[in-house]
């Protein structure tokens, strides 16, 4: 019996630094799709540091920071610039295309 509680427990330290991730693309966002990739994988962990959500977006080029969050350890992590893969915004010349449309569902998994 107490290996199975051991492993159960393990799974969930496993699951908990790992944090909660949901597959996104271009096809299921359409216009609104920020990247200048096709798809990808949205992942929230916490910060264990500040207890902050850290959103990113994971593509097979790296993984990029979405938010604050992100941002304050994206350096540190070795996560990629953000811009080299953002969509410059065609309405609004020298602007990116809005990625909150990414940055909610991104937190919601950080609530799971």
């Amino acid at each position: 019996m107490r290996p199975c509680i051991l492993t159960a427990a393990l799974l969930a330290v496993s699951l908990a630094a790992h944090g909660a991730e949901l597959k996104v693309s271009k096809d299921s966002f359409g216009a609104s799709w920020p990247f200048l990739v096709d798809s990808g994988t949205l992942s929230c962990t916490v910060d264990p540091g500040t207890s902050s959500p850290m959103v990113t977006f994971i593509h097979p080029t790296g993984t990029y920071a979405l938010n604050g969050g992100a941002n304050t350890r994206a350096k540190q992590k070795g996560w990629f610039p953000l811009n080299s893969i953002w969509r410059p915004n065609p309405d609004i010349p020298g602007t990116r295309v809005d990625i909150h449309a990414l940055i909610a569902p991104g937190l919601k998994l950080c609530q799971r």
